[in-house]
């Protein structure tokens, strides 16, 4: 069963979309998964999780796009990545199960990230 545990996924190419700040004031970071293969993984990821009903911050398009909502607090070293709007980013994602008042999920949170440049962006796809 996912919903017990953490899941820790390594090695994504993601595109700094846009930032926003939600009805609880906490701001948002948008990104794009960019490489097929870690939309692969994760949409895996994403199925065991629809199963069982949990709630989650990605969106997937019927585009085959994957979209990843992230708190400004779950990135580590934001102030050091200095995330510039399109700009593609190397980062592991840590998927951190909750359970909150009847509530079940995971949030996403960063670490490790750095930038890419464009000619590295889908070097490894």
């Amino acid at each position: 069963m996912t919903s017990n545990k953490n899941i820790l996924l390594d090695d994504f190419q993601m595109q700094f979309v846009y930032k926003f700040t939600d009805k609880f004031d906490n701001e948002l970071y948008v990104f794009k998964v960019v490489r097929e293969n870690d939309i692969k993984r994760m949409k895996k990821e994403i199925k065991k999780m629809e199963k069982e009903n949990l709630t989650i911050g990605f969106t997937y398009t019927k585009d085959n796009e994957l979209y990843i909502k992230v708190k400004q607090q779950h990135i580590k070293k934001l102030k050091k990545i200095n995330l510039e709007k399109e700009n593609m980013y190397q980062t592991n994602l840590n998927l951190v199960y909750y359970d909150y008042k009847d509530k079940q999920g995971f949030f996403t949170t960063m670490h490790d990230s750095k930038e890419v440049k464009s000619d590295d962006a889908f070097e490894s796809d």
